[in-house]
């Protein structure tokens, strides 16, 4: 069964340094486009993520974030006052003498600084960076679950609007033999008709040339066999567990192919309305399709 594109995944742990949490969003794409946002501190690990995403994942526009919580009522250790109260009035010592523009506060000040971030080690430890594939592998496979859930419900819409082609195929197949019929003796009417009028000689053996001519200009034959083929070897990619999507979208394109000549060669007002009928029904599947991976 083919897969959707589109899709949510969510892991989430406590580890003792707080939440790790990695959600994944997946829509439509051409290519694999993938995003990995992490904590400047855990940039060393985006590649890694990143690859990990395209093995898993053959197609689609990929957000993935990855970010460390504290955990609810989380408590800090005791903070020394004294220490606290002698920083803070340096801090303001130091900076009574610089020219802060209007609305710039200490505290933007101070998160402008470059600092070494305490929990840098964290991220580059081989444990932690253990914790995050883990959870970021928990959150591929719930991403590939509603994906496949999604592809399920694709797979179903697309079945049905294959067997409305076929239904469609048969009743052409059923009524094409007697556009030729119809269409001759129509002729012959108009021309009896006509011979009356003007006194004219038929020549039967014309007649039955244009009669020959007509119905081969008409036959939809082939038409309808490459038709029919193409929608047998769109089911046999309904069947496949693997991604499709590519292929899908080319079956969709021959499909269409096919039924424009079909309505290109349509002698009769009745095969029009089920041209018409099953380009609507093509263009379904070519929304549909554009969402498989």
């Amino acid at each position: 069964m083919p897969r959707s594109m589109t899709g949510f995944g969510r892991a989430s742990r406590e580890t003792p340094h707080g939440r790790l949490v990695a959600e994944i969003r997946a829509v439509n794409a051409r290519f694999n486009e993938s995003r990995v946002r992490l904590p400047a501190e855990a940039l060393e690990l985006e590649l890694q993520l990143r690859e990990r995403i395209r093995s898993a994942l053959a197609r689609g526009k990929i957000d993935c974030t990855v970010r460390l919580e504290p955990l609810p009522g989380a408590q800090g250790g005791e903070v020394n006052a004294d220490a606290l109260r002698r920083t803070f009035e340096e801090l303001h010592r130091a900076t009574a003498g610089l020219p802060l523009a209007d609305g710039v506060t200490l505290e933007a000040v101070l998160r402008s600084m470059p600092r070494e971030d305490a929990s840098a080690e964290l991220w580059r430890s081989e444990e932690f960076a253990a914790e995050v594939t883990s959870a970021l592998d928990e959150a591929l496979d719930a991403l590939t679950d509603a994906r496949s859930a999604e592809g399920e419900r694709i797979a179903a819409f697309l079945g049905e609007q294959l067997g409305q082609i076929d239904e469609a195929v048969a009743e052409v197949r059923r009524v094409a033999p007697q556009v030729a019929e119809r269409y001759g003796e129509r002729l012959r009417l108009r021309l009896d008709e006509l011979a009356q009028s003007q006194g004219l000689e038929i020549d039967q053996g014309r007649i039955e040339q244009e009669l020959v001519l007509f119905a081969q200009r008409a036959d939809v034959t082939e038409e309808l066999d490459r038709l029919a083929a193409h929608c047998e070897a769109f089911r046999e990619q309904l069947a496949l567990d693997e991604p499709v999507g590519r292929r899908m979208d080319f079956q969709v394109q021959e499909i269409l192919r096919e039924v424009n000549t079909l309505g290109s060669k349509a002698k009769d007002t009745g095969i029009l309305g089920r041209v018409i009928d099953l380009k609507v029904v093509v263009e379904q599947m070519r929304e549909q399709v554009q969402n498989v991976e």
